[in-house]
């Protein structure tokens, strides 16, 4: 394109040629000559042992620019931190799975994707490898700028300062994977300019014990350790930390929701030592779900008042932090199942025969299921709207996940119909999940479960299965009842768009178009950090996906979020036709 300006060669723009040098060395940036289809230069590249320091760059442009970084997912894990002068924070950025899409290793194919549109007048850019709590590499080929006409540059910022667009709802995973407060404000920053505005951040709390383990120790998972001073460090400090990170959020137009596992549990990777544990759960083994032949589950059961109890005074501490609202994520593990105060609750009103024979999908079961989750939520919602009024604050909003269809949720009791009447939820957020009891070859002839088969057929295949995938039919199959019931008590809906970084860029748009087709009212985007954000060509599909009407005239051209370009040449070996390593 006339006029655009591009930096291939490395070697010759880096102001600190002192950082850079020809080989591989632990405190330097290696400089690699390449050949591309459309470029050729010299890239940087660290290795995934190697800290070098921080590069600039100065193209020395004015006026506003489209900016392109190309990368490539080479020994895997790429993640590089681009930051120009003005910039609050620095992007992390990080190319696709490119093997996923085509049948290219990504020894042979780069990535270009769009950074940001900027000002570039003054600007120079600081190029760093990213420091995060896991080995990566980091490389860049080139940084392509695109000039702006001043009607691209008006449309552009008009877009940037809508805030009526801000109508997605992110979520954003556990703080293991941030030591400070400084890494999610990074991360809202990244988001601030885009069609999101409710944003749900799991918190720590009091719930958990960040207890390490006593020497010699050795964890199974690699990273055990580095997770548990993370979220121990985060944990001390978050009462600082989280009405910082309330401010900086509203500061950009955005409201900040906690979001809290709902399951109780002192989970574990199988044969491992529980990463974290839950005290509560370990100190009251009496509350415990229990399986229909009476064998204790490792969760604890709502069904108990000092259950309930010890989830509201820790989900309320949302509340004292001055968050907008509370995100229940009920997608893993069981809430009910057939202990004692379940039974009790079902005798009383069907009768206690047969209780243990029920399918999960019995409407006596469900009802009764229903009815104590929508008297948890009653109890939870009184907690907070009494905090509310004695602080003179506005009471926090509740959002729960939802499952693929309303049906399905019924299975574990989530009757959002229910809910909604009752006045106790203020949003849905319909997530890709399922979970369902596999009966086939189990149900005696009354029509109820066998007790014997049952047990027999867990010894060699799954009888509670679970799917949780990108199953977008399944979420546009949903839509209908979610939507009429959202409409019909004035709450929000939103459904969860594919899997962050498991599909080509262009495919978010596709599966967009769909849900609001269907009746979607607004989209949900699962692990927005350190995922979705930071993969830039998804970013690119997803930041704007907030209204509908835009959304249909937005193109499925991949190409139009990043495009893979053929490498035709490492370090002056020829790849074009013969790669030594080629796996085809």
């Amino acid at each position: 394109m006339a006029n655009e300006y591009i930096i291939s060669d490395f070697s010759s723009a880096v102001i600190e040629k002192e950082n850079l040098s020809s080989k591989s060395l632990s405190d330097r940036w290696e400089t690699v000559p390449y050949e591309t289809a459309e470029i050729s230069g010299t890239l940087l590249i660290a290795s995934d042992t190697s800290e070098p320091l921080p590069v600039t760059v100065a193209p020395s442009l004015l006026g506003w620019y489209r900016i392109y970084v190309c990368m490539t997912d080479i020994f895997g894990g790429n993640h590089i931190e681009l930051h120009l002068t003005d910039d609050e924070f620095p992007t992390t950025a990080a190319p696709g799975k490119i093997s996923r899409y085509t049948m290219w290793t990504s020894s042979e194919k780069a990535e270009e994707v769009l950074w940001k549109c900027a000002d570039m007048t003054g600007q120079r850019i600081t190029i760093s490898k990213t420091k995060c709590g896991f080995p990566h590499t980091a490389n860049i080929l080139w940084l392509r700028f695109v000039p702006m006409s001043e009607k691209e540059t008006a449309d552009y910022l008009a877009l940037r300062d809508n805030t009526a667009r801000k109508t997605m709802f992110a979520h954003m995973d556990g703080d293991f994977h941030a030591n400070d407060g400084e890494n999610y404000c990074k991360s809202l920053y990244a988001m601030k300019d885009s069609d999101v505005g409710t944003v749900c951040m799991e918190v720590v709390n009091d719930l958990v014990e960040y207890s390490s383990f006593d020497a010699p120790y050795a964890p199974r998972k690699a990273d055990t350790w580095k997770r548990m001073e993370y979220c121990r460090r985060f944990s001390e400090r978050r009462k600082e930390i989280y009405p910082g990170m309330i401010a900086y959020a509203h500061k950009n137009k955005m409201k900040l929701f906690a979001g809290h596992r709902m399951q109780l549990s002192s989970f574990a990777f199988p044969l491992e030592q529980p990463l974290f544990t839950v005290p509560f759960v370990d100190e009251h083994p009496e509350y415990r779900c229990l399986s229909r032949d009476g064998k204790m589950v490792d969760f604890l059961s709502y069904g108990y008042h000092e259950v309930q109890n010890f989830m509201i005074e820790n989900i309320l501490e949302s509340a004292r932090y001055g968050f907008d609202g509370v995100h229940l994520i009920f997608d893993r593990g069981q809430h009910l199942l057939f202990e004692e105060p379940v039974k009790a609750r079902y005798a009383a009103k069907y009768g206690e025969e047969d209780f243990y024979r029920l399918p999960l999908d019995d409407a006596r079961l469900i009802d009764i299921k229903s009815e104590i989750l929508t008297e948890f939520l009653m109890k939870l919602r009184l907690t907070l709207n009494e905090y509310a009024e004695k602080q003179g604050s506005t009471p926090l909003k509740i959002y729960m996940t939802a499952y693929f269809t309303y049906e399905d949720g019924l299975l574990d009791g989530f009757d959002i119909e229910r809910f909604a009447a009752a006045g106790v939820i203020d949003g849905i957020v319909q997530a890709k999940m399922h979970v369902w009891e596999d009966t086939d070859g189990a149900m005696a002839e009354d029509g109820l479960i066998d007790l014997e088969k049952y047990a027999e057929k867990a010894k060699t295949e799954y009888v509670i299965r679970r799917d949780h995938s990108s199953n977008m039919a399944r979420i546009v199959e949903g839509l209908p009842k979610y939507r009429a019931v959202a409409d019909r008590y004035g709450i929000e809906l939103f459904s969860e768009n594919q899997w962050e970084c498991a599909q080509p860029a262009e495919a978010y748009v596709k599966s967009a178009k769909a849900i609001y087709a269907a009746g979607g009212k607004g989209l949900a985007l699962w692990d927005c950090y350190p995922c979705r954000v930071n993969n830039l060509g998804e970013w690119a599909a997803t930041a704007r996906l907030g209204h509908s009407e835009s959304v249909f005239s937005m193109t499925d051209e991949a190409e139009s979020y990043h495009k893979m370009i053929k490498i035709l040449s490492w370090n002056g070996k020829d790849m074009r036709y013969y790669n030594p390593s080629w796996r085809g």
